[in-house]
């Protein structure tokens, strides 16, 4: 004959060791990398499309390719001081007005480039 103390109830997880699946399946390292990424893909995007149309924008604003390349390393620099400037502003300033400021910035500048007259618009 079994008593109740015989019988085992069932193991309750230790509250202190709950682990989600997603604890498992993505560490801090894999989501900062994931984020990293997906922050670079506008930019990596962006600039894969203006090199595979080179030819056309230095025609259309009757530039050489010298100073396109010369443009997109610029714009290569600006974009990691940039990261370095937002990452310094993002600890210091309230998120949500930096995050509006830098959309609006993304897109009077693609405004910019999209309708440049000449080359000196179009690098800025």
């Amino acid at each position: 004959m079994t008593t109740t103390a015989d019988v085992a109830a069932p193991s309750q997880p230790d509250p202190g060791q709950i682990q989600h699946w997603h604890h498992r399946v993505f560490s801090p390292y894999a989501l900062a990398v994931a984020l990293s990424v997906l922050g670079l893909s506008p930019f990596i995007i962006l600039t894969v499309a203006t090199d595979s149309v080179t030819g056309l924008i230095s025609k259309d604003l009757h530039a050489s390719t010298t100073t396109l390349q010369i443009g997109s390393g610029f714009a290569n620099a600006g974009y990691a001081l940039g990261a370095v400037v937002a990452a310094f502003l993002a600890q210091k300033l309230v998120q949500r007005r930096l995050f509006l400021t830098y959309e609006a910035g993304f897109v009077v500048a693609a405004l910019l480039s999209a309708l440049a007259p000449d080359t000196a618009v179009f690098l800025v």
